[in-house]
C-alpha cells in the first residue's frame, strides 16, 4: 500500500471510446491525456456526467470502522467504502478490459505526526460480478456499494492516544462515460487496552463491514469431512487447468491482475454445469507465474455463490497439489471450503 500512486487525469471518457480500449492501452490513453488534476475536458468532448446529490462524485467514499474503538496489540478493521449512485461501477483489481480498481495509501497519524508501530494488512476485496459489454468486453466489477477491508494492528505505544487514519484515494467510476475520481477521505479513533473495553461498541458502519465479510472469497482448501461427492477435484494437462465442483449449477472464474493472463476468460471463464476449464497464457507476461484469482460457485439449490481465493504456483500444478496454498508455506491458518447449509 505505500507504492507510488499516479497521477489520474481527471475529466471523462465516453463509454463507446472506453470499450475500444482494452487493459494497458486504456490506462495509458488516460494518463497520457494530462497529469493535471485540475483538467476537466474530454477526448471526446463529452461532459462528465455527476450525480444528483451535489458532492461531486459518481462514487463517493469514506473512513469506516467495526468498533468505536481500537484494542492494542490486537488486529481490528478499518474499512474503505464507496456508495456508488446510479448504475455507476467501480472495478476489482482483475484482468479487466477496461477498468483499474481503486488505489491509494492508508496512513496513521497522532496528533499531525506519523504514528508508529501501527500495521497495515492487505486490503481484502469482497468477490465482484463479471461483467460483459457489447464487443466482447470483459470487466470485474461493484454496484451500488463496495467496502474494502483493511487490518490494522495498532501498538501498545498508542494506548490512550487517538489515532487518525486517512486515505488518499483514485478511482476510475463507469456507466455510460467513465470519470478518474479521488478524494482524502480520514477517521479518528481511540486506541485502547486489552482491559479497556468500555468504549469498545460497534459502529453505524459495522453493517457495511459485516456485509463485505459475507461475500469475501474463503480459502480453498479439501474438507476430509465433506461428502465425497460435493469435494472439488482438480487436475492440470499442460497449460489447462481443470476444476470440477460436484453439485454445483454454474462456475464462475474471476483472474486477477496479479496472476497469469487467462486466454479463454471470456469464452470460458463463466460455464454452466460443475466443470469450468482455465487456459493459462504464460507467453503474455513470463513474470506472472502464479494463477491467481476468485471461483465463484453457484449451487443448485442456493442464488448467491460461494466464493473461494485460488493461487496456485507452477510448482503446485506440476505435481498437482492445488491444497496446499501458498499461506500453507507462510503458517497461515485455512478454512475448509464448504457448500452453503
Amino acid at each position: 500500500m505505500k507504492g507510488t500512486r499516479p497521477q489520474w487525469w481527471a475529466g471523462s471518457i465516453g463509454r463507446p471510446v472506453a470499450t475500444a480500449l482494452k487493459g494497458g492501452a486504456l490506462l495509458a490513453a488516460l494518463v497520457s491525456v494530462s497529469a493535471s488534476s485540475g483538467n476537466t475536458g474530454s477526448m471526446n468532448e463529452q461532459p462528465a456526467m455527476r450525480p444528483r446529490d451535489g458532492s461531486g462524485l459518481n462514487a463517493e467514499p469514506s473512513l469506516i470502522s467495526e468498533n468505536t474503538a481500537l484494542v492494542a496489540g490486537r488486529p481490528g478493521i478499518i474499512a474503505i467504502t464507496f456508495a456508488l449512485h446510479g448504475k455507476w461501477h467501480l472495478y476489482w483489481p482483475g484482468q479487466n478490459d477496461t477498468g483499474m480498481a481503486p488505489q491509494g495509501r492508508l496512513s496513521a497519524s497522532i496528533d499531525g505526526a506519523e504514528a508508529e508501530g501501527f500495521e497495515f494488512g492487505a486490503w481484502q476485496w469482497p468477490s465482484p460480478k463479471r461483467y460483459v459489454l457489447p464487443g466482447d468486453i470483459l470487466d470485474y466489477v461493484y454496484w451500488s456499494r463496495v467496502t474494502l477491508l483493511v487490518p490494522v494492528t495498532p501498538p501498545e505505544s498508542a494506548i490512550g492516544r487517538t489515532v487518525t487514519f486517512a486515505a488518499d484515494l483514485e478511482w476510475l467510476v463507469c456507466d455510460e462515460a467513465c470519470v478518474l475520481e479521488k478524494k482524502r477521505v480520514e477517521l479518528s479513533l481511540p486506541v485502547v487496552s486489552e482491559d479497556d473495553n468500555a468504549q469498545l461498541r460497534p459502529t453505524a458502519g459495522k453493517r457495511h463491514i459485516d456485509e463485505a465479510r459475507q461475500t469475501l472469497p474463503r480459502p480453498f482448501a479439501p474438507l476430509e469431512s465433506m461428502p465425497t461427492d460435493t469435494r472439488p477435484v482438480v487436475s492440470a494437462s499442460g497449460d489447462v487447468v481443470t476444476i470440477r465442483f460436484p453439485g454445483a449449477r454454474e462456475l464462475h472464474f474471476l483472474p486477477h491482475a496479479d496472476g497469469v493472463r487467462i486466454s479463454n476468460a471470456l469464452s470460458g471463464g463463466k460455464v454452466e454445469g460443475d466443470t469450468i476449464r482455465i487456459e493459462l497464457d504464460r507467453a503474455d507476461d513470463p513474470e506472472k507465474k502464479n494463477v491467481k484469482g476468485v471461483l465463484q460457485v453457484l449451487w443448485r439449490l442456493h442464488t448467491v455463490p460461494t466464493s473461494y481465493d485460488i493461487e496456485w504456483t507452477p510448482e503446485q500444478i506440476a505435481s498437482g497439489r492445488f491444497f496446499d496454498s501458498p499461506a500453507d508455506d507462510r503458517g497461515g491458518a485455512q478454512k475448509s471450503p464448504g457448500k452453503p447449509g
